[in-house]
């Protein structure tokens, strides 16, 4: 099996450090090839962090979207109210993607989300982080 390629849209705390982490366990199964984040100390952390090039490295989210495909899969880390918009734009190029709960605020969102992951035919994973979850303690 290839190695899958990853971008990643927001390096806070979810992306760097709750699911990127997992990319630097298991080299031999992915790699973060690029970096969206609107703060420049976060974005070139992580991306020195991950070896990502400086023309990897994007200060907007829009910015990355513009690029030709970059990756497999995009992680999709975003404050909530900047969920639903890159995920349709990014299922349209080709990725396939994990977004970070919530999907939307907005039942029809939620219904437009999943229908495009169906049109496109992309895998479309909604994550909760369990963290404060008793099992996990």
């Amino acid at each position: 099996m290839e190695k899958l390629r990853i971008a990643l849209i927001g390096a806070g705390d979810r992306g760097a450090d709750c699911y990127a982490p997992y990319v630097k366990e298991n080299p031999w199964k992915a790699e973060i090839v690029a970096v969206a984040e609107m703060d420049e100390k976060k974005r070139n952390r992580f991306g020195d962090e991950y070896n990502i090039p400086q023309d990897k490295r994007f200060s907007d989210l829009l910015q990355l979207l513009e690029q030709p495909k970059l990756a497999d899969a995009l992680l999709i880390c975003t404050t909530d109210r900047l969920h639903v918009g890159p995920a349709m734009a990014a299922m349209k190029q080709g990725y396939h993607i994990m977004l970070e709960k919530p999907m939307s605020t907005e039942l029809d969102d939620c219904l437009a989300l999943e229908q495009a992951a169906r049109h496109h035919n992309r895998v479309f994973i909604l994550c909760y982080v369990l963290r404060y979850t008793a099992f996990l303690h």
